[in-house]
């Protein structure tokens, strides 16, 4: 006869043995059931405004006043409003005015021009809830370099766009704007007024209308150019 201590031993195994085989019977008959996955939907912030300057920017000359547009593109989301925040160095750039176009045509605040920035709200008429869609210019902006180089103006955080698809961030991107700025006379925009300028000059000399040799800017290549161009012979820029 067993003893009481092997009984209540052999009475523990053949306890779990039975408990085991239980669960086992019960899992197999249950019906298998398949993890569910939660589904997150992904939001996009992308928006559909891409903001950029017109012409390019870039071969201007030092002292000379020229114009920017600020264009906005949307494809057929229609554009509501635009508030522009530009920041730029006021030692090398002089930002003379910024105005308003059809596109957007009422300043919501703005604009104000001081201290390296730019900021203007551009909206809409008040009867006007529509939109503009595809492109245009949302501002135009007169600057006159002021140092040689390569100067910037970028978009600050302040930069914002709604439209009809996206109503309270429709901004998408937008394209710093890079000025690089040439002495007065450095006609071929080599960085240098030197022989190769001079010879353009003599091609270009008399003509009317648009020339690159037009130092002055006063629709014709004239002796007023030779002046200027003679005063800033061997200048370089970096």
């Amino acid at each position: 006869m067993l003893s009481s201590k092997y009984f209540f031993i052999f009475l523990c195994v053949f306890t779990l043995i039975l408990v085991g085989s239980g669960i086992y019977f019960v899992n197999s008959i249950s019906p298998k059931t398949t993890p569910q996955l939660v589904g997150i939907f992904e939001i996009n912030l992308a928006g559909s405004v891409s903001l950029e300057a017109s012409p390019a920017p870039a071969g201007q000359t030092i002292g000379q006043e020229f114009t920017l547009d600020i264009n906005a593109r949307s494809g057929t989301d229609a554009v509501l409003s635009v508030n522009l925040d530009m920041v730029y160095d006021s030692s090398k750039l002089e930002v003379k005015s910024l105005t308003k176009t059809d596109y957007l045509p009422t300043y919501i605040s703005g604009p104000t021009i001081g201290s390296g920035r730019i900021q203007a709200n551009f909206g809409l008429l008040g009867t006007d809830t529509v939109g503009k869609t595809d492109w245009g210019t949302v501002a135009k902006i007169r600057i006159k370099p002021l140092a040689l180089g390569k100067q910037t103006i970028d978009f600050g955080s302040g930069t914002i766009a709604t439209s009809s698809g996206f109503p309270t961030g429709a901004l998408k991107s937008v394209t710093p704007i890079v000025i690089t700025v040439y002495n007065v006379g450095d006609i071929n925009k080599d960085k240098e007024v030197w022989l190769n300028d001079y010879n353009i000059f003599v091609s270009e000399f008399d003509k009317s209308g648009y020339s690159p040799a037009d130092i002055d800017k006063s629709g014709q290549v004239n002796l007023n150019d030779y002046k200027l161009f003679v005063e800033n012979f061997g200048r370089t820029s970096p």
